[in-house]
């Protein structure tokens, strides 16, 4: 999710003890935040050109909810159902650990 802006609205209230409720809750309309998407760049353009680079197969039981890539796009992290986080390297990227392995 990209974010453009994040606004926040709080009362103005400054006795943080009068923020919560008899119950020990906090009352509602205190401290609220309100995230935004951002407008620009929606539809169906921003996937237009995908092709399968590489594919994962049965490495995960259950559903992935989770892709993160490195910084230098070598290594991608997922996460699932299954409670497992799993390390990948890319293809075109396994000499380069290989070599780092053997020393």
């Amino acid at each position: 999710l990209l974010l453009s802006s994040i606004s926040t609205k709080a009362d103005d209230s400054s006795d943080s003890e009068a923020e919560q409720s008899e119950s020990g809750q906090p009352s509602s309309g205190h401290n609220t935040t309100f995230v935004r998407p951002r407008k620009a760049k929606k539809g169906p353009f921003d996937f237009e050109h995908l092709r399968m680079v590489q594919e994962l197969n049965n490495e995960h039981t259950g559903a992935v909810w989770c892709v993160r890539f490195s910084v230098c796009g070598r290594l991608m992290a997922t996460a699932g159902q299954d409670n497992m986080i799993r390390v990948w390297v890319a293809r075109s990227h396994l000499k380069y650990f290989l070599q780092m392995r053997e020393r």
